[in-house]
């Protein structure tokens, strides 16, 4: 019996742990219910049988004397009593072997449902590590969007220009093409990688990482890296799998290593002088990449002359990259055909159609990205006076442009700066291209908000529209980015360690520390928002 209620008692444990659950249980019902009669059973025959139940019309001497016979008489006989222990026995072990059997079924389900987390946080882990690849080899959708900024016909002059023409017929040569901003370099640089891949060999979108494009060329580049991964492995602490702690120079030297067994290899870098605080040691290893009497590395950085940089950069030659006249008076006949075609420029006199390329090639100074941002402000004028006017007061530096982005929105209404504000916030502050139905919705976020509000959300065109020159859209039509439209963008828009008193555009400004403790509350507002 004591047996039995220890059993039963955990039956009532298990059943009210699993009260909420949709789980078949092993314990049927009537497994229970015939434990039920028979105890039933028992304690109305020993109710029967107690000192109490005495017949009141005896007499006072009789009832003691059938108490007394009550108290010494067993209410079962042999036969009953085996009968019951019998049945007792086989109900406790039906019930004990049913509640082993759940038992079982919970521990199963709970390392089900571990294995479930497990799955789902091993899906995490993976989503983040490709994201962090993404980032990493991103260099094909620049070079793809370079590309298409492009002239066909134009940049041949750094093709037939001398120090490229050195570097291109040497082994372990190494060239440093620099230029003011907006010159061109990153669509230069483009050119040149297009001119290599198809003179010397093709290029694939995932042959961007360079240790993966040898490592694919040759089976004993393979063996080095598996032999450096295997390297790494063994040096971590507990065998770990991550190559995280792998240092640059680690990096440098292997690819020194596996050069070795491959022909020329073409190492090309546009917009060093953007790599952050970091840009010294990576000009620095870049260098030593070709460095060595027997290297067959070519390395052609493009950079602003800046002296950091230039610090471990004196044995490379060098050539200035200014916009060449031509490839200026091309371009910008080229862009006011199109943009004439397509109307987004509308233009009635004939001859101020020449006044325009004529100005634009005259005074852009060798920079291509002026003469975009001039093209975009005159699409906005709505007759050819206005454009007039607007060729006789043309900003001379992409700074005065850009300020005469924002005073053109400072005319507007507040919602329409509050718009370019929180544009600006995001495409700086974001570590990579944003896809813009991320942008739409992180714009339309307040503090104070417990729901997405559509009705707060603008579109693309009102951000093209008025963060004109600022903000550029790429990727494919399905899925769209809205990214910083150049890199002088960012610079214009960072504050400044001494901010000028009275700057009618501070409020445009960008603080990192402040705002990127500004943003990190409206993520966390939209996490908590009642849509999820």
């Amino acid at each position: 019996m004591t047996h039995l209620f220890g059993i039963l008692n955990s039956l009532s444990l298990v059943a009210s742990r699993f009260d909420d659950e949709s789980r078949t249980a092993t314990i049927q019902l009537q497994h229970l219910s015939a434990c039920q009669q028979l105890l039933d059973k028992i304690q109305v025959r020993l109710d029967n049988a107690g000192p109490n139940n005495i017949d009141q019309a005896k007499t006072k001497f009789g009832q003691k004397i059938y108490k007394l016979r009550k108290s010494l008489t067993w209410p079962f006989t042999t036969g009953e009593t085996k009968e019951l222990i019998t049945t007792m026995v086989s109900q406790k072990s039906s019930l004990s072997l049913a509640l082993q059997a759940d038992g079982m079924n919970a521990l199963l389900d709970a390392l089900g449902n571990q294995s479930i987390q497990m799955a789902i946080l091993n899906d995490i882990n993976a989503k983040m590590l490709a994201e962090r690849k993404e980032r990493t080899l991103r260099a094909m959708k620049y070079h793809e969007v370079a590309v298409k900024l492009r002239h066909p016909e134009s940049d041949q002059w750094i093709l037939t220009c001398e120090p490229f023409k050195k570097w291109l017929a040497s082994k372990g040569s190494k060239l440093w093409l620099h230029g003011i901003p907006g010159a061109g370099k990153a669509v230069l640089s483009s050119s040149i990688v297009t001119f290599i891949a198809t003179k010397l060999h093709g290029l694939q979108e995932d042959d961007c990482s360079l240790i993966k494009q040898l490592s694919l060329s040759n089976q004993r580049c393979l063996l080095k890296l598996e032999n450096f991964w295997k390297q790494q492995r063994s040096d971590k602490i507990g065998g770990q799998e991550s190559l995280d702690s792998t240092t640059p120079e680690q990096l440098c030297d292997l690819i020194r290593d596996m050069s070795s067994y491959v022909g020329n290899i073409n190492i090309i870098v546009d917009a060093l002088d953007e790599c952050g605080d970091g840009r010294s040691k990576v000009a620095e290893l870049l260098a030593q990449l070709a460095t060595g009497e027997h290297t067959n590395i070519r390395v052609t950085l493009t950079s602003r002359e800046e002296v950091d940089i230039e610090r471990y950069l004196k044995d490379f030659m060098k050539a200035s990259i200014a916009a060449d006249k031509s490839d200026l008076r091309l371009y910008v006949h080229s862009e006011l055909a199109r943009r004439l075609e397509d109307e987004s420029l509308i233009v009635i006199n004939e001859s101020l159609k020449q006044g325009i390329a004529h100005r634009l090639v005259n005074d852009a100074k060798g920079m291509f990205r002026w003469v975009v941002c001039q093209f975009d402000h005159l699409c906005e004028l709505n007759s050819d006076r206005a454009i007039r006017e607007a060729l006789q007061s043309l900003p001379p530096t992409l700074s005065e442009t850009y300020e005469r982005i924002l005073d053109r929105v400072n005319s507007k209404s507040s919602d329409t700066k509050r718009l370019v504000r929180r544009v600006l916030a995001w495409t700086v502050c974001s570590p990579g291209p944003l896809s813009t139905k991320r942008l739409l919705e992180a714009i339309a976020i307040n503090i104070n908000d417990s729901t997405l509000s559509r009705d707060s959300m603008t579109s693309e065109k009102h951000i093209l529209k008025w963060c004109s020159s600022l903000i550029r859209s790429t990727g494919s039509p399905d899925v769209t980015q809205i990214e910083l439209a150049h890199f002088t963008v960012k610079e214009f828009l960072l504050l400044k360690a001494k901010p000028q008193a009275n700057d009618i555009h501070d409020e445009y400004r960008i603080s990192k520390e402040l705002h990127y403790a500004h943003l990190a509350k409206l993520c966390l507002t939209y996490l908590l928002f009642d849509d999820f």
